[in-house]
């Protein structure tokens, strides 16, 4: 028994098709063709308490000791489950190959699938444990002699969440920021304008970007401009709720902009994730894949933004970044198709719709 997918990812609110195969040698009492479809959100991780007590010595002085507290965070969520009759039997199956199609209609708010898993290894310690929301398809045939074990298959597919349309940008972002020395003696003012062509980008795509800087009215020089990808993932569980941020990608480029003056022509620079702060993260989107898709769901959500902004000689600034939220979608993937040795074929039953509940009436349990 083996269940086929007619493709390797399914974008969420598209309809999930594929078949049940059946490779019958010897006849087989059996009652029913059952198909299982499940969907979770899983989420783990750690809270350190600090706690500082104060203990009186036998001589009356007084000693200070810290305390951390451990708290594991944890919850997961049922987006669904659902199980179906593919084909009632009530006989024999006899020596043959069988098809049985089915569809699943998916709903646009389905969360993409994510795989974080930072187990503590080594004595390593890991404050984000468990980031994960997987979707799993089985099938069982239910034997009707009790001495012959039923067959059965389970395996698992991946949802891409929907993106938000794609939207190109025809004109640069602008800012005005005050910079400061030891952050509170000012030394003017900059500003900074800073272009990106859109909001949608594949996974380890090139992000470009072009900056242009505006020292005229700062009384110190400029010596570079940054480029960064950061990373958020925001997990829940109950009434807590924790960010992990990451920079996973970035570009510096080393400029000589001198106080009282401006650049003529925008910096070029380019973008890409390049680091991947999670072990085990890339799960279901291939070895080359640094990061995870933009997605969101009921304990987990995990986006990300381009931040761009000027450095100064010994000094900082306030307000000086420009954010651009941005969506990056998981490329397509290769997934080995079922091949039966020999002649295969099968005899193909009438599809069968399998119905899921709304994304709304999911269950939390914590």
């Amino acid at each position: 028994m083996f269940v086929e997918l007619n493709q390797s990812f399914f974008e969420a609110g598209t309809n999930i098709t594929g078949s049940v195969f059946l490779l019958v040698s010897n006849p087989f009492p059996a009652e029913k063709l059952k198909v299982k479809v499940k969907g979770m959100e899983k989420v783990h991780w750690v809270d350190i308490e600090t706690k500082t007590k104060t203990i009186q010595n036998p001589d009356g002085t007084y000693r200070y000791e810290v305390e951390k507290i451990r708290h594991d965070r944890k919850s997961k969520c049922k987006i669904f489950e659902i199980e179906v009759k593919l084909f009632d039997i009530n006989g024999t199956f006899n020596p043959g190959q069988y098809s049985f199609p089915f569809m699943i209609p998916t709903n646009q708010d389905f969360p993409g699938t994510i795989c974080i898993d930072n187990p503590d290894i080594q004595g390593e310690f890991c404050l984000l444990k468990r980031c994960i929301v997987e979707y799993s398809i089985g099938a069982k045939l239910d034997s009707s002699d009790n001495e012959i074990k039923d067959l059965s298959y389970k395996g698992e597919f991946i949802i891409r969440q929907k993106l938000p349309p794609l939207l190109m940008k025809d004109s640069p972002t602008n800012l005005s920021f005050q910079v400061t020395k030891c952050f509170c003696c000012k030394r003017g003012g900059g500003a900074l304008s800073a272009y990106i062509d859109r909001n949608n980008y594949a996974l380890n795509e090139v992000i470009n970007v072009l900056l242009m800087a505006d020292n005229s009215q700062s009384e110190v020089g400029v010596n570079g401009l940054e480029a960064k990808l950061y990373q958020y993932i925001t997990l829940r569980a109950g009434s807590f709720q924790r960010l992990f941020c990451e920079i996973v990608g970035g570009q510096r480029q080393e400029i000589l902009l001198p106080k009282g003056t401006k650049m003529t022509e925008p910096a070029k620079m380019s973008v890409t994730a390049s680091k991947n702060p999670y072990r085990f993260a890339c799960k279901g989107y291939g070895e080359n894949v640094m990061n995870h898709a933009t997605m969101k769901g009921r304990l987990i959500e995990c986006s990300y933004n381009v931040v761009m902004n000027p450095t100064y000689d010994g000094c900082c600034v306030s307000g000086g970044e420009i954010r651009f939220p941005i969506n990056l979608y998981a490329p397509q993937l290769d997934v080995a198709k079922f091949v039966v040795q020999g002649g295969w074929a099968p005899q193909v039953y009438q599809p069968v719709t399998i119905q899921v509940p709304a994304f709304s009436n999911m269950i939390v349990m914590q």
